[in-house]
């Protein structure tokens, strides 16, 4: 797993898994169903964050974009 996607502690993916994440400094900033909730939030919050990703549901297989 890349090194900014540990970031998220092993609750973290429970608790957010099947929806997009917006991470800082290893904590989540925004969570929602889309990553047009998340980048909306963002702008509105005129923030940014380490990385946009969605955790994967129980069972799902991870995508990694670069």
């Amino acid at each position: 797993m890349p090194a900014l996607l540990e970031q998220l502690s092993e609750q973290d993916m429970e608790t957010y898994a099947g929806q997009w994440v917006a991470v800082r400094d290893g904590e989540v900033l925004k969570s929602g169903a889309t990553p047009q909730v998340v980048a909306d939030w963002l702008r509105k919050h005129d923030t940014a964050a380490d990385f946009v990703y969605r955790v994967p549901a129980r069972g799902e297989p991870t995508t990694y974009f670069f």
